[in-house]
């Protein structure tokens, strides 16, 4: 079940019912977002292939927090580095410098976000690095064309 805090209602929810926002390799499924939370946090399910990562970054304006519920990832933050397989957790302090690797996997992680709104980068994934189908036809190079093109 999750709430929503817009229509102030229940709704039933399976997360492999969640339409995905996929890029090759990967799928997001956003389980809460901000409309639903009232802003304050948002929810994702993660899944990475073995080897997937990313270079170091930081969220200024926002906690990033990994429950990791398949696989393992190596977490870099603010220069420490630690391992985390499943039933694993990992939080990421405001403005800390992070970056992450799969290094078993494929892995399945929970990404909460607290404020939301970074779950709207996961949606955009698709239109920034192209889509599984695109890049099976359009090989290794991102497109942001939707249609057949390249």
């Amino acid at each position: 079940m999750t709430f929503d805090a817009a229509t102030n209602r229940l709704t039933p929810l399976t997360v492999r019912d969640i339409p995905p926002a996929q890029v090759p390799g990967h799928t997001f499924r956003i389980v809460a977002d901000g409309r639903a939370t009232g802003g304050t946090y948002s929810l994702t399910d993660a899944t990475s292939p073995l080897g997937a990562s990313v270079p170091p970054h930081r969220h200024d304006d926002a906690v990033e927090c990994f429950y990791i519920l398949d696989g393992a990832y190596r977490f870099t933050v603010s220069g420490g580095t630690r391992e985390a397989g499943a039933g694993g957790f990992s939080l990421i302090p405001r403005g800390a410098s992070h970056q992450f690797e799969v290094v078993e996997g494929p892995a399945q992680a929970l990404v909460l976000f607290t404020p939301a709104g970074f779950e709207e980068v996961f949606r955009a994934m698709p239109a920034i690095f192209g889509t599984p189908a695109n890049r099976a036809r359009c090989g290794s190079r991102p497109t942001r064309e939707p249609g057949p093109g390249c």
